[in-house]
């Protein structure tokens, strides 16, 4: 592989690849295995995709099952009502936005793959209403497979030998 292949190749990908990763398909290209290269390059490859899920899905998806999402609806639940309760406007505010959100929830459901939620559920981390592990297991939901294809591959390395 040539190194403009190899950047056309990185650039397919969207990251910088291994050495191991060069040498595999270095080893792919020189059999003409095209397919292979794809395989390769889409290994953990993924893509945010709109995902409506509501809080009986929730216990599907979330990784630790039903005992970890029903800790989360709690957690939700609990700091809606502290919210509400708060004098604080802002406070009240959130509680708000938490109360409208769950019964989303409830019904629904919610986009999990929505900027605007994935940025709510990145600011209940920052104010310790759930903790990392729990939204970056809720954003995950919304995380599909983006395989790379040999029509791709080709693509990316015609005409940069």
């Amino acid at each position: 592989m040539t190194p403009k292949q190899q950047s056309a190749l990185e650039a397919l990908a969207g990251r910088t690849l291994s050495v191991v990763e060069v040498e595999q398909i270095d080893a792919a290209l020189a059999a003409g295995d095209l397919a292979a290269v794809a395989t390769l390059l889409s290994v953990d490859r993924k893509r945010l995709a709109p995902r409506i899920l509501s809080a009986r899905g929730l216990a599907e998806q979330v990784p630790g099952g039903p005992i970890a999402a029903e800790i989360i609806l709690m957690k939700l639940e609990g700091a809606r009502d502290k919210m509400l309760e708060s004098s604080d406007p802002q406070q009240r505010v959130m509680g708000s936005l938490l109360r409208r959100q769950l019964g989303f929830l409830a019904g629904d459901g919610l986009d999990f793959g929505s900027p605007q939620l994935r940025g709510m559920l990145d600011q209940f981390a920052a104010l310790g209403i759930l903790d990392q592990s729990e939204v970056d297991g809720l954003q995950r939901i919304a995380l599909v497979d983006d395989p790379i294809t040999w029509r791709q591959v080709a693509d990316a390395v015609q005409g940069v030998e």
